[in-house]
């Protein structure tokens, strides 16, 4: 027999008059029994699926050093965003494992890659923290970047972020990744600059794992799928 899942504080209440009834002998102690159990089960149903519910942000902290700048960042993303997960890479530079075993996050040190320039491993770190982080959206933070206040304008595009001066990915790079993001969501549009405060859909991204080879020069890349 399955129950309506309750939320605790209606759960309780609920279990409370269930108890009044039967010390009053209002119910037998096999009806009070059966019904509590019910209860009891369908809330621990409704909470097991509000644990396993994917979070809408997730966070992808993209560093190379710069400790007093990640732990500040870590904290202010616990402050706005509770239990959101995080995720920390370190391109060669400091381990984050400390900090993470405090503040419940995951983090790895990758080999020195200077990934803004080399576009095989930038997308393959962020394919694997989209995998880590499991939620909606990826948000790339960079220890430049800081967190003041949540959220409060919802993501409108599938790869955006701040429009600022940083030399951009090459037009054949963002037409092959447009083209194969495009395949699972086809309105798909690339606005991401190569800013560190920047948006990701997921489910496009976990769709793309990267195999690209690639020749670079001067962040024109020829592309080998």
């Amino acid at each position: 027999m399955q129950g309506k899942a309750l939320g605790i504080e209606e759960a309780t209440h609920r279990i409370q008059r269930l108890t009044r009834l039967h010390n009053e002998k209002l119910l037998s102690d096999d009806e009070f029994n059966a019904a509590r159990n019910v209860d009891i089960g369908a809330t621990q149903a409704s909470s097991a699926a509000n644990d396993r519910k994917q979070q809408k942000y997730g966070f992808y902290l993209h560093v190379f050093k710069s400790a007093p700048a990640v732990i500040y960042q870590v904290r202010q993303i616990r402050k706005y965003f509770g239990d959101a997960p995080i995720y920390i890479m370190s391109d060669g530079g400091d381990s984050f494992h400390g900090l993470c075993q405090e503040y419940k996050c995951k983090s790895k040190v990758c080999p020195p890659a200077n990934d803004r320039w080399h576009p095989w491993p930038f997308f393959r770190r962020m394919y694997d923290a989209a995998l880590a982080l499991n939620t909606e959206y990826l948000i790339m933070l960079e220890p430049d970047n800081t967190i003041h206040r949540e959220i409060r304008v919802e993501p409108d595009k599938d790869a955006g972020g701040l429009a600022d001066m940083n030399p951009h990915f090459g037009t054949p790079i963002i037409e092959h990744c447009t083209a194969k993001a495009q395949k699972i969501k086809p309105d798909f549009k690339w606005e991401y600059t190569g800013s560190g405060i920047s948006h990701f859909f997921c489910r496009v991204h976990l769709k793309n794992e990267p195999k690209i080879s690639y020749t670079m020069k001067k962040r024109k890349f020829s592309l080998k799928s």
